[in-house]
């Protein structure tokens, strides 16, 4: 989890171990995607949906810590049992930690005025008011959150090397 000092979401994301693939779900403040990455650290395929489409649209093969980007055309169709999969993992990540500025007022009344008390200006994606002041800690500048163990902090940092930086 990353947010900027004003509450804007920078970074967020989700995943499991899923057959022999990490599966989840990545956010930014305006851009968010499924995504699976098959195989190791150092010598890994990452795909990623565009939005929550049941496709996968971009691919980033790393090979010895370089990305090589690619737009799929055609697009891969995700398998029914992996769409589910992902969009179980986005639903309860989301649940938990989002709120969406085109979600209904009567259903966000209360993140919004929160924002609105903290001098935060509501994106289209927003960390919920709540883990922005009492989960989120200071760090360089910003709020940040780090629940990957030293063997899966590779996976965060693939998703700011490649995806967000393609995407942002």
């Amino acid at each position: 989890m990353r947010a900027d000092a004003d509450g804007a979401l920078r970074l967020a994301l989700t995943c499991a171990r899923w057959r022999e693939f990490w599966h989840g779900y990545v956010i930014a403040t305006d851009q968010h995607a499924f995504f699976r990455i098959a195989g190791p650290a150092g010598s890994c395929e990452l795909s990623a949906s565009d939005g929550v489409e049941a496709e996968w649209a971009e691919r980033w093969t790393v090979s010895s810590g370089d990305a090589a980007y690619t737009e799929l055309a055609p697009r891969e169709a995700i398998p029914e049992g992996e769409l589910r999969e992902l969009d179980r993992l986005a639903q309860e990540f989301s649940g938990e930690w989002i709120w969406f500025e085109e979600s209904p007022p009567d259903e966000t009344a209360v993140e919004r005025a929160r924002f609105e008390a903290y001098g935060y200006p509501v994106r289209a994606a927003n960390l919920r008011s709540e883990k922005l002041r009492k989960v989120l800690r200071p760090d360089g500048g910003g709020l940040a959150l780090g629940t990957f163990g030293e063997d899966t902090r590779w996976i965060p940092e693939l998703l700011l090397r490649s995806w967000l930086r393609r995407s942002g």
